[in-house]
C-alpha cells in the first residue's frame, strides 16, 4: 500500500495563514508564478512537497556545522 499524504497539519501557517491542501496547493502555484525569486523558489518546493510523489529532492550547502 503506498501511502497518500493529503492534509496539512492543523497548525501549520505560512506568513500566518493557515492552509488546507487545496488551498495551499494554490498558494504554491500562485507563489510559483511569481516574479520575486525567493517566492518563486517558496512555490516551486511547495509544488513539489504537496505532488504525489513519494521523495522529495532537495539541494544543500552540504556544510554540517
Amino acid at each position: 500500500m503506498i501511502p497518500n499524504y493529503k492534509s496539512v497539519h492543523n497548525q501549520f501557517k505560512l506568513n500566518g495563514q493557515h492552509y488546507t491542501f487545496a488551498t495551499l496547493k494554490e498558494q504554491a502555484n500562485s507563489l510559483a508564478n511569481e516574479s520575486e525569486s525567493y517566492k518563486n523558489d517558496i512555490g516551486l518546493f511547495l509544488m513539489d512537497w504537496l505532488n504525489d510523489e513519494l521523495t522529495l529532492t532537495v539541494t544543500t550547502s552540504g556544510s554540517t556545522g
